[in-house]
Order: C-alpha cells, then sequence, then structure tokens
C-alpha cells in the first residue's frame, strides 16, 4: 500500500537524521526518545492488534508533523562544520580531574534527597517529611555528579570512587523505585558512545538501548507493585511495559476530545508559556498559577488522569491545544530552533564549561519528550544559566583546591 511505504519511508529519514545528528547529544537524545515513544512504542501497538490501535495511528501521524517542524528548523539553524560531540573528544583529559568533584555531588545531591523528603518514591515508601523547594536542587547535584562519573567511566574506566557511584546509583534506582534513576547514567551512556562512533555502533546501541529501557520500565513497575499482586507471565508484563510506556496515549486522547468540541483551541498559551524562562512564582503571580503545572491541570479537567497519576499532555497535545495540526507543527518548529540556538550557545562556550553544562542538560533532555512547552523554554533559558553557573562555580572550588598542586583551569 502506497500509505504504508510513505511510512517506511519517513520513518528511513528519520533513522537517517538521528545517525547525522548523534554528535549533538541533547538533540540526538530528546528526537530519539520522542521517536521511540511516540512512533516505535505504537507501530508495537498496531503490531500486537491492541485495543489502542487507532490511537496508536493518530500518534504516528501527529509525531510526523511535529518532527517535520522540528527537523527542518533544526538544520536550517545549526551552525556549520562545528560538532558539539568535538569538545569532548578534544578536552577530555581535563574532565578526568572532576572524578573525585562528582563522588561528593552524588553524596550531597542525596543528603539534599533525604532532607527534602525525595529519596524514595512514594509508592514504594510515604516518607512523613516534605521540602519540595529543594527537588530541583537536589537532582540537579545529583545527576551532575551521576553524569560526571559516567563520563569517566566512559573514557577512563572504573576507579575506586567512580564504583561506589555505580553501587549507589544502582542501590538507589532499584530501592527507591525510580525508573529514571537507572535509565539516566544507563541511556547516558549508550548515547554518548552511539554519538562517537559509526552507524553500525549506533544501531547496536538501539537495540541495547531499547533492551535497557524495556526491562528497567517493566522491571521497576513489577516492583512498585504490591508483592500480592506481581505477575510474570508473559503476556502481563507486555501489557505492564506497554502501560508504562503509553505516553502516546494520553496526548491523542486529549486531541480526541478537543475535536469533540470539548475544549477550545488556547493559541494564546504560545506566548504565555514564554515565562518559563522564570521560576514559577512570577506566572504565579502575573497568571495566578504556575505555568509549569497548567498542563496537568487541564489534562485532569480533561477527565485524564488522576490526582494520584498525572499524565502527560506532552508537546504533541500542546501542540494540537494550541491551533491543531498547525499548532503541532509550529511547536516543532519552535524546539528546533531552541535546540539550534542551545547548541550555538554550548558551541562557543569555553570547552570545559561546555562539556559541565551539557553534563547537567542531558537530564532535562531526556524528560522533554513529555514534558510541557514552559519546561523547554526553562531548559533553553534559565536552565542553561543555572548550569553554566554551577560549572563555574565547580572550576572555581576546584582551582582554590588546587592551588598548591597547580592544577589551577583558566576559563
Amino acid at each position: 500500500m502506497m500509505q504504508d511505504f510513505i511510512f517506511y519511508l519517513g520513518l528511513g529519514f528519520i533513522f537517517f537524521i538521528l545517525f547525522k545528528s548523534r554528535v549533538d547529544i541533547l538533540f540526538f537524545v530528546f528526537t530519539a526518545l520522542f521517536v521511540f515513544l511516540f512512533i516505535i512504542i505504537p507501530v508495537i501497538v498496531i503490531y500486537f492488534d491492541r485495543k489502542d490501535i487507532i490511537y496508536a495511528r493518530e500518534s504516528i501521524r501527529t509525531a510526523f508533523v511535529f518532527l517535520i517542524g522540528l527537523i527542518s528548523t533544526y538544520y536550517i539553524f545549526i551552525p556549520r562544520n562545528k560538532r558539539l560531540i568535538d569538545v569532548f573528544i578534544k578536552n577530555m583529559r581535563v574532565i578526568k580531574i572532576y572524578s573525585g568533584l562528582s563522588f561528593y555531588l552524588v553524596l550531597l545531591g542525596i543528603l539534599l534527597k533525604i532532607i527534602g523528603g525525595d529519596i524514595v518514591h512514594s509508592s514504594i515508601v510515604k516518607i512523613p517529611w516534605s521540602f519540595s523547594f529543594l527537588y530541583g536542587m537536589s537532582d540537579r547535584i545529583y545527576y551532575f555528579g551521576v553524569m560526571l562519573a559516567v563520563v569517566n567511566i566512559y573514557f577512563f574506566g572504573f576507579s575506586n570512587r567512580n564504583k561506589k557511584i555505580a553501587l549507589i546509583v544502582l542501590c538507589l534506582g532499584i530501592f527507591g523505585g525510580s525508573r529514571v534513576t537507572i535509565l539516566l547514567p544507563l541511556s547516558f551512556f549508550i548515547i554518548l558512545h552511539a554519538s562517537l562512533k559509526g552507524v553500525n555502533t549506533m544501531l547496536k546501541m538501539a537495540f541495547i538501548g531499547s533492551f535497557v529501557l524495556i526491562f528497567t520500565v517493566t522491571f521497576i513497575g513489577m516492583y512498585r507493585i504490591d508483592a500480592v499482586d506481581r505477575v510474570f507471565t508473559s503476556e502481563d508484563m507486555i501489557d505492564l511495559f506497554l502501560f508504562r510506556i503509553s505516553e502516546f496515549y494520553w496526548p491523542v486522547s486529549f486531541i480526541e476530545i478537543i475535536n469533540s468540541k470539548s475544549f477550545g483551541y488556547q493559541f494564546s498559551w504560545i506566548f504565555s508559556g514564554l515565562l518559563g524562562a522564570f521560576p514559577s512564582s512570577v506566572s504565579e503571580l502575573f497568571l495566578g498559577y504556575s505555568i509549569f503545572a497548567r498542563d496537568t491541570e487541564t489534562m485532569l479537567n480533561a477527565g485524564l488522569g488522576s490526582i494520584y497519576m498525572s499524565v502527560p499532555m506532552t508537546p504533541i497535545g500542546e501542540g494540537y491545544y494550541w491551533l491543531g495540526d498547525s499548532g503541532i507543527l509550529l511547536i516543532g518548529i519552535i524546539y528546533g530552533f531552541g535546540f539550534a540556538l542551545l547548541l550555538r550557545i554550548l558551541i562557543n562556550l569555553n570547552p570545559i564549561i561546555s562539556i559541565l553544562v551539557l553534563v547537567q542538560m542531558y537530564r532535562l533532555a531526556f524528560t522533554l519528550p513529555v514534558a510541557a512547552y514552559a519546561e523547554f523554554v526553562s531548559f533553553v533559558t534559565k536552565d542553561v544559566i543555572f548550569s553554566i553557573l554551577l560549572s563555574r562555580s565547580l572550576v572555581s572550588i576546584h582551582n582554590s583546591l588546587s592551588k598548591r598542586n597547580k592544577k589551577i583551569i583558566k576559563i
């Protein structure tokens, strides 16, 4: 059929773009995960002929619309003859000196998680205290240390401290019940390897990465279920995996509700979303609510999710909420321009700062496929600024501690 031919041709083109864009790690991880969630998973659903096949087909269609805007704009505005991965290749020897500090960053992050009450997923243990203002800072510091350790492990092998960090991450991920805790460092290692190698390695890493994602999501999902309700049949495991990874279902369901005229378009969200460049208190002052929570509230008002299980609107759902298919194309264009702008910023930074910023930004890029537009605005504005400031602070601290050894790094 002509429709199937066009689909496979488009999918082949997307894989070609992924291969070409692997040298920009942030754009690569976002696009690869987006394709996996909103195209590959729906294809699996269609293959197994499950009840959500209509939603799967619509997810594939809208994902292609988004990718057209994303990819075309990104390649129009990226700098020519400059590759972000080259910054890694040329400066890795210097990064090795931060292996010691990465261990202390991890410990500080864990301490802040304990104080904030965010060390264990709420479905595992209910911690009787909570200081939500520490969540963002504890995650930023913890994953900064973890990602630095991953870089050191990849290029220089396991040191004693990196072994301790790996053990901490593994234990925290398994017993803390958090998929992201395990997926982030493993995916960063896989994508870093794919970015530095050729097409054969990239295909192998795609297979390994898919297996790691499927295993981690399914295992952690089973762990969160009460012991008496845990099931291990192959069919149940497939259902559990598709449920845990079914982000594509929610934006398509939201689109269905919009098309039923239950919700009208909200083109103004394009402009109000720019408040994501500021702390949530700013949007609360001007709009009366947090700009980072409105997508969840809107989904709840549409009857999707619950107060116990929020569901993502995603860029697809939010773009459609702006202006139908044209809104999906537009939000793709905005994301493409944002990633191109971020690449220009990183390339023009001091190489050491650029690497330190990149390893911080990876965590955020990894979550963007299911995050709100305001989160993306935050990603390319204040998150970049905070990452630069934290990186400079880390270099300054290291220089202060290293004056006696005359190992100062100039920035």
